[in-house]
């Protein structure tokens, strides 16, 4: 059976860093469908899997049975839980880190290999892409090292994923918020920040903050 290496991560800009960098990455399927996951699982005989951006929850068999490293974009333990980056844009923060760590039951619990910093500059989609590409270098870290990992130091914060009424901007706020409700809900796997008007809905994108005012563009469309 041949052997492979796994990268979990959806979104189109996993796939543009992973394409750009092929001849690194050889031995690695990159997957983004839950149902290419069990095929491969059943045809290769998998060595490590790599989850950099996944909408599932990793069941106990895969855990128990094969090795799966996780990334998290906060400095665990402080921001378990869904939607890290918009929480963190909306508690200011201009930076953070991310953190590498032993897949375990409970979410973003296991022990810790690698924390490094990176910036939360710029839209959603920018941040995304900052992240992924400081995993898929750190993933040749596994290959170059062995790395130890130690148990998660600190107080537990908790996120809640970010409801759909996230999406929808309130005006009542200050520009800068308004500004990072547009930035942090930019990427496609996001539904962007919005405004109802009747039966129509104004999406904002690609938004810039120049002396207290926002620049963006807008879509218009149906409600329905």
């Amino acid at each position: 059976m041949i052997k492979k290496k796994i990268i979990l991560a959806i979104g189109d800009w996993n796939k543009k860093i992973y394409d750009q960098n092929k001849k690194n990455f050889k031995n690695y399927l990159l997957i983004s469908d839950r149902n290419k996951l069990n095929i491969s699982l059943n045809k290769y005989q998998i060595e490590e899997i790599f989850i950099i951006h996944w909408h599932y929850k990793i069941p106990k068999r895969i855990i128990l049975k094969y090795k799966c490293i996780s990334f998290h974009m906060t400095k665990l333990p402080y921001g378990r839980g869904g939607s890290p980056l918009q929480n963190l844009i909306i508690r200011n923060h201009k930076e953070t880190y991310l953190s590498v760590f032993k897949t375990s039951f409970n979410f973003d619990s296991g022990d810790i290999f690698i924390q490094k910093k990176m910036s939360l500059k710029g839209s959603a989609l920018q941040i995304l892409t900052r992240c992924s590409k400081m995993c898929f270098r750190i993933i040749k870290r596994f290959e170059q090292n062995k790395l130890i990992s130690k148990p998660q130091k600190g107080k537990i914060v908790n996120f809640k994923r970010i409801s759909k009424k996230s999406s929808q901007i309130n005006f009542n706020k200050n520009i800068k918020s308004i500004y990072d409700n547009i930035r942090m809900l930019d990427a496609p796997i996001y539904s962007k920040a919005n405004l109802k008007i009747k039966n129509k809905i104004i999406e904002f994108k690609d938004s810039k903050l120049i002396n207290d005012k926002i620049y963006a563009k807008i879509v218009i469309k149906n409600e329905f």
